[in-house]
């Protein structure tokens, strides 16, 4: 049987009336099962009621859970000045440890300052207490709530039992499932955005754990003249951004009305990348790789987690893929909806992200290497992309003012690397936006979408791949002028699935053979990515702004002060949203390192700045602390990641109130006369 023969046999048994009708029963009893199955889990289980709860005899007490970064729990056992810090981890994965009847407990030696024989001491009453409480039945790590407040979301126990073969089950029979709408592109993109939306909108009111969700929160709550033309520009990207976030937030200044428009913008990428799929190659049916590429789009947790934050990347990647797809509409039926749409997709790029220019320049330089239209209508087509590029023009031009304010900052990068965001080179930021990449979509994806492009012919395969490796390569060239991360490159990442999907099939075996690769590759990674999805809706370990000031206020102190100075953005958005007032970028002024906020309690002040090139930066923070150390007590938020050894010197004499895996709350108080 020849590969024509067995492509058709395929495709009449996929058009036989009864074979969508077995296939799609077949995976909705497969993921009903899978619900109705999942392993026994005490609802009612937290950290904080399985473990120790009160001080031993000869004074060891715990410190409240916090999550830590292999999948398990952290707990500082404190004695003074001495403490343990013990983790409690799955059953079996660490070695020499005692256990329970679901979990392992020890400590860990760097961060633990008590005597050797106190910590095993200590460990072994810790697991012993828990092992009493241990029922067998409290389901995963993650999936236990940290205290009675933070239920944990019945979607997150269901994705983390969703392991081995049980998950490659479940991967299967979502595919089946679209598979069995293939005939219904809109059915398809449907349930593709109904699964995307399913897995973003889940426990969105989580405290912000970085400063840059603040502040796209209060620039997008800044008047409309003013996101366009001033404060706005204080995020580095364009203003559209800010636009979507000003519309947003009319429902108010929650996390999870910030965190809405990027929410939604992720889970339109799938079915977007559907559309492009079907601009390219219009036809009745969704091909299987292309199912396959937009369900990784929909369930990648990278992608899930980024559509969870304050970010403009899925409403970037959203865009991109439209001018995609509107290209390829547009030059099949260039009729004046669809040259409007083309040109406005070219303003929308360039008005989201500054890389938007590396974004057009692929695009334009695939359409000149590939067979053209005729010529009226390459002309018409021309035209309209030459207006869409008028129209992001002056949001481009913005991007001349931050790159000659970054310059300054660009020195401190260079003068203190270990506390601004480091020193990259281009080919240092080019292998890191390529790990972000792999850890986003996979190495098969990655190297599938590379072949493809190079060895088929297909104009919009090659541009989604063009404008993909542009903008990596972009990102690194622009490292030693700006400020950039490797995590913008999440942005593209869909386009290396969509550069695949556009691949047409062809009646060959080497086509069939490509086809079950990617949908081999695609079962097995949506089969893995249950527990890494449900652990995205716990709490960030570094969430810890509101907990840390209620604990000021139980110390009834009017100065809170932060080691990092982008640590106030958060501090004062938590304790406006306390006092049940709002906050504005007006509230974030400083004088003398205080922020100008009447008002706000408690008074809010920071040591150093991240940005500073100041080469005295410690030291000049160490006297500043000094000085306001003789003025009376204060507590201070300070972090790993921001370590000045002169402040360190001066904290060491003040007394832990609370802490995180990488930081701290002290309370300072005026050295003895």
């Amino acid at each position: 049987m020849t590969a024509s023969e067995l492509n058709d046999r395929w495709e009449r048994w996929l058009s036989h009336r009864v074979t969508p009708i077995v296939a799609l029963a077949a995976s909705v009893l497969t993921l009903v099962a899978s619900v109705a199955t999942t392993p026994a889990h005490d609802d009612h289980a937290c950290w904080a009621e399985l473990v120790p709860s009160g001080p031993r005899a000869d004074g060891w007490s715990v410190s409240r859970p916090e999550r830590g970064s292999e999948g398990d729990v952290v707990f500082v056992v404190r004695r003074g000045a001495e403490h343990v810090e013990v983790h409690v981890v799955p059953r079996g994965q660490w070695d020499d440890v005692v256990e329970t009847a679901s979990f392992g407990v020890g400590y860990e030696v760097p961060r633990t300052t008590a005597s050797a024989s106190d910590a095993a001491a200590v460990t072994a009453w810790f697991a012993a207490e828990l092992r009493a409480r241990d029922t067998g039945l409290l389901g995963s790590i993650d999936a236990i709530a940290l205290d009675a407040d933070a239920a944990t979301p019945a979607l997150a126990r269901w994705l983390w039992s969703l392991t081995g073969m049980r998950g490659l089950a479940v991967a299967v029979a979502m595919l089946v499932l679209l598979l069995s709408l293939a005939r219904a592109p809109s059915l398809v993109a449907t349930a593709l955005f109904g699964i995307g939306l399913g897995v973003r909108v889940v426990a969105l009111d989580l405290p912000f754990a970085r400063d840059q969700d603040v502040q796209r929160l209060l620039s997008g709550a800044l008047p409309i003249r003013e996101i366009l033309f001033g404060r706005g520009l204080d995020d580095r990207h364009p203003p559209l951004w800010f636009l979507v976030l000003h519309v947003a937030e009319l429902a108010g200044d929650a996390e999870w009305s910030a965190r809405m428009p990027a929410v939604i913008a992720g889970a339109l990428v799938a079915p977007a990348v559907v559309w492009a799929v079907q601009e390219a190659r219009p036809c009745a049916r969704v091909s299987a790789m292309t199912i396959a590429c937009a369900s990784v789009a929909a369930l990648s947790p990278t992608l899930v987690g980024a559509a969870r934050e304050v970010s403009e990347i899925p409403f970037f990647s959203l865009v991109i893929v439209s001018l995609v797809a509107m290209g390829q509409r547009a030059r099949r039926a260039p009729t004046r909806v669809n040259l409007v749409g083309l040109a406005l997709s070219h303003a929308l790029v360039l008005s989201t992200s500054y890389t938007g220019v590396f974004v057009i320049a692929a695009a334009w330089v695939v359409h000149l290497a590939s067979v053209r239209a005729p010529l009226a209508i390459e002309r018409r087509l021309r035209a309209a992309r030459l207006v869409g590029v008028a129209l992001g023009l002056p949001a481009l031009g913005l991007a001349l003012r931050i790159t000659l304010r970054d310059s300054g900052a660009r020195a401190a990068a260079h003068l203190h690397p270990g506390i601004a965001w480091g020193d990259a080179t281009p080919a240092s930021m080019l292998a890191a936006c390529t790990l972000s990449t792999l850890v986003a979509i996979g190495a098969s994806f990655l190297v599938l979408a590379v072949v493809a492009g190079v060895l088929v012919r297909s104009e919009a395969s090659r541009a989604a791949l063009a404008i993909a490796l542009s903008v990596a390569l972009g990102i690194a060239a622009l490292t030693p002028i700006a400020r950039v991360q490797p995590y913008y490159v999440l942005a593209v990442a869909p386009l290396f699935l969509l550069a695949l999907a556009l691949v047409p099939p062809a009646p060959t075996w080497r086509s069939s053979l490509a086809t079950a690769l990617v949908v081999l590759a695609a079962a097995l990674s949506l089969a893995a990515y249950g527990p890494t999805l449900a652990g995205l809706y716990a709490p960030d370990p570094e969430a810890v702004v509101p907990r840390y000031l209620a604990r000021a206020r139980e110390e009834g102190l009017e100065r809170l002060v932060t080691v990092a100075g982008y640590d106030t953005t958060l501090v004062a958005y938590y304790a406006a949203r306390a006092a049940s007032r709002p906050i504005a970028w007006r509230d974030l002024d400083e004088r003398n390192g205080w922020l100008v906020a009447p008002g706000l309690t408690p008074r809010i002040g920071s040591l150093a700045q991240s940005h500073s090139s100041d080469p005295s930066l410690g030291r000049h923070a160490a006297e500043r602390l000094r000085a306001w150390l003789r003025e009376g007590p204060l507590v201070v938020l300070a972090r790993d990641a921001f370590s000045l050894p002169e402040v360190e010197r001066i904290l060491e004499a003040c007394a832990v109130l609370d802490r995180s895996p990488r930081s701290r709350l002290l309370l300072c108080r005026p050295p003895d006369p």
